[in-house]
């Protein structure tokens, strides 16, 4: 009888939909977690929290002014969020129309742009990446131009690492500038800060920024994002965000990680993090059935495998969990490793050795 029940009440764009697979509920098991892009350092603290009775504010004003310091950019032009998942989220809800507009995704990409619009029932216009370098065609964006609303882009790419050029980016905004937002998802950007597009939001009023403290701040399960563009846009979200979106207690810990030592000591992790990866790559190159390596910047590296399957599962078997990423548009026989630690790093290399013999 329940059966029949949610037959007839549940949306029919979710009757065959197929969710996104988080890291966590793949549950997998291992002794080096190399398939989240999360930072490889314990983060703990200790901090008093008063007055939990009470809700927080629905945009707390200490933690705003904090990160409006830390990213260089005006108070009003912030707006908090539960990661930048959430913003993803929020966005579609406040500018697309169910079954009328749409978006446009370049995958490969981060996978919840396409989810959050098939449970939204807004269409999306998948364009694949093109060539060695990922470019973004061009041609096929002004074809589909009609009903769109709202552009992804990650920046630096998850799971490709590479950075879709500045010329693009501004080429988008130019042409979408009466008609939908450019969201560039900057998730990654600590790992390659100095190409940040912070310094834009005052010359487009059609762009939005999407961060968060879940990698570089190492605070994945903090749950804390920031969407970043004009006012007027900031203004429509306030609007439509739940009460209370963040916890005090997570307002509290967030503000603690941007002050300046913190932010110092974020950006040391960062560096050596860059370093391990770039020495990791050179190391990789020796790897014989290892067919490409992709130039990264982010925290994370993209393979593809001469023998994927049995690859993978030897690395299964060894206890290193790593991302496949065979489930995505051109990346059949690609997995992503995330940058560990020196010796995580130098344990992968030992078992893709091992392998070998």
């Amino acid at each position: 009888m329940m059966f029949d029940l949610l037959k007839k009440i549940t949306k029919k764009n979710l009757k065959n939909f197929i969710p996104y697979e988080s890291a966590r509920t793949l549950k997998k098991k291992g002794d080096i977690w190399l398939n989240a892009n999360e930072l490889p350092h314990d983060i703990n603290i200790k901090i008093q929290h008063n007055m939990l009775n009470r809700y927080p504010e629905n945009q707390p004003k200490e933690l705003i002014e904090q990160y409006a310091k830390y990213s260089y950019v005006d108070f009003n032009n912030i707006i908090i969020t539960r990661g930048a998942d959430e913003g993803i989220e929020l966005l579609m809800k406040a500018f697309c129309e169910p079954n009328i507009d749409a978006i446009i995704t370049f995958p490969p990409t981060y996978p919840m742009y396409k989810v959050n619009a098939e449970i939204m029932g807004i269409q999306n216009h998948e364009i694949s990446l093109i060539n060695d370098h990922w470019d973004i065609n061009f041609i096929k964006i002004q074809k589909i131009s009609k009903n769109i609303k709202i552009i992804y882009i990650c920046r630096p790419n998850n799971p490709t690492g590479h950075i879709i050029k500045l010329n693009t980016i501004i080429f988008l905004l130019k042409f979408f500038i009466k008609t939908a937002l450019v969201v560039v998802d900057e998730a990654y950007i600590e790992f390659s800060i100095k190409n940040n597009l912070s310094f834009l939001i005052n010359d487009f009023p059609n762009l939005v920024l999407l961060r968060t403290l879940s990698k570089a701040f190492g605070l994945a399960g903090l749950r804390c994002g920031f969407i970043l563009s004009n006012v007027k846009i900031i203004n429509v979200l306030k609007n439509i965000i739940t009460p209370y979106p963040i916890a005090s207690v997570v307002s509290n810990i967030a503000v603690h990680f941007l002050n300046q030592n913190m932010i110092k000591t974020m950006q040391q992790r960062v560096k050596k993090i860059n370093e391990t990866k770039v020495w990791f790559i050179q190391q990789l190159k020796h790897v014989k059935y290892i067919k490409k390596i992709f130039n990264s910047e982010g925290n994370y590296v993209l393979l593809e495998l001469f023998e994927f399957n049995s690859i993978i599962n030897y690395l299964s078997h060894s206890g290193i969990v790593i991302r496949p990423q065979n489930d995505k548009i051109l990346l059949q026989n690609h997995i992503r490793i995330s940058i560990g630690t020196k010796e995580d790093c130098l344990e992968v290399l030992r078992i893709f050795k091992e392998y070998s013999l």
